[in-house]
């Protein structure tokens, strides 16, 4: 089972700054991208423990909705799941 929250504040007072998927240690070949509302890459990782800080090209983004996409392997297979985050300073 993978937790993934609706909204976080990338304000800098220590709570909810960054994303991050909350995920089992039985998933494999991850992959996170998070894109704009034009469709444009904004931010991308394949390492689990990595978090985005809300910025893109190290300028914070706008409050807004991003969309998110994660590709993964399970005990058996290979899914993905999209959905999207509230940017909300």
């Amino acid at each position: 089972n993978i937790f993934v929250p609706n909204t976080f504040t990338p304000n800098k007072d220590g709570l909810n700054d960054e994303f991050f998927p909350v995920l089992p240690d039985s998933i494999k070949n991850y992959e996170l991208l998070i894109f704009n509302r034009w469709g444009e890459l904004v931010f991308s990782t394949t390492k689990k423990e990595e978090s985005w800080d809300g910025t893109y090209n190290s300028t914070p983004v706008p409050n807004d909705i991003f969309v998110w996409k994660i590709t993964y392997t399970g005990t058996r297979k290979t899914k993905t799941i999209i959905g999207h985050v509230l940017v909300n300073r």
